[in-house]
């Protein structure tokens, strides 16, 4: 395997392991606590995973050295605002939340969970 064949693989295999990494954590909390933010947040990923995946499917399919045709890259930019849009509602809606909760807390005379700190 020469370098940039290495690279390649690197610049492609790391950026999909982190989306699926993501993916799962998001699942899972939109599973723990049924979070819109969880489901969109979730949404993006999956469509980036797309993004990241489809050039290589296509390379893969008719060989190596084949470029992308426009109508791909086309398809590609547009699997890419989906998921750019879906990422950015998806913290803006987490945010939100979290800071309805704070505030929530703030006013509340119970003591707060503080468990998470390091002594």
């Amino acid at each position: 395997m020469t370098l940039g064949t290495t690279a390649y693989y690197t610049l492609l295999l790391g950026p999909f392991l982190a989306q699926v990494v993501l993916l799962a954590l998001q699942v899972g909390a939109y599973r723990r606590h049924g979070h819109a933010s969880f489901l969109i947040l979730a949404a993006g990923s999956a469509f980036g995973i797309l993004v990241l995946m489809l050039p290589f499917t296509y390379r893969w399919w008719y060989g190596e050295g084949m470029p992308l045709s426009m109508p791909w890259y086309v398809s590609l930019a547009a699997v890419l605002m989906i998921q750019v849009v879906l990422a950015i509602w998806g913290v803006i809606s987490l945010f939100r939340s979290y800071a309805e909760l704070a505030s929530a807390a703030r006013t509340s005379p119970e003591t707060p969970n503080n468990r998470w700190r390091v002594p």
